[in-house]
Order: C-alpha cells, then sequence, then structure tokens
C-alpha cells in the first residue's frame, strides 16, 4: 500500500477556536435628521475569525461519515466570512 497506508504521520491537531457570529446594533431616538429618528442601525458579521494551528483550509471538516474517511478535508471550500448592514425604521 505504500504511501496509502494509513498512518499516524498524517494526523494533526484540528483543536480552533472560532469568532462565528457578532451582532452590533444601535437604536435611535428623535433625532434632528428624519432619516434617523426613530431607527435602528445594525452590522451582523459571521465566520470572522478561525483560530487554529491547523495546516487546512478549515478545521471544520466534514467529507464523509465512514471512519476511513473522518477528518479528512481533501481541499473543502470553507465558509466565507459575510457581512450585513442594515436599517431598522419605525416611521
Amino acid at each position: 500500500m505504500e504511501n496509502a497506508r494509513f498512518s499516524s504521520r498524517w494526523i494533526e491537531d484540528a483543536s480552533y477556536m472560532r469568532l462565528e457570529n457578532l451582532s452590533l446594533s444601535y437604536k435611535f431616538g428623535n433625532h434632528k435628521l428624519k432619516i434617523l429618528s426613530n431607527s435602528e442601525w445594525y452590522i451582523v458579521a459571521e465566520n470572522l475569525f478561525t483560530w487554529s494551528k491547523y495546516l487546512g483550509l478549515d478545521p471544520v471538516t466534514a467529507y464523509s461519515n465512514s471512519v476511513t474517511y473522518t477528518g479528512a478535508d481533501y481541499g473543502k471550500i470553507p465558509l466565507p466570512r459575510t457581512f450585513k448592514l442594515g436599517v431598522n425604521n419605525k416611521l
């Protein structure tokens, strides 16, 4: 089996810490500017940071349910970092 044989050589620590969701909002009361009066402005960020010594793209990987493929990421694309900015206005 040569290089295809299972070996501890291919095992690495995939422990991680992730900032997955962050939400910030600010509510305005009565304001001189009509657009700001009684509105709530918010920003939401997802998948901001992942701290890990894992050499692959993402330590959270599920390639297969098979025991022989557990932990193998095969270059699977990690979750994207997204930002959302919005406003709720109560007229």
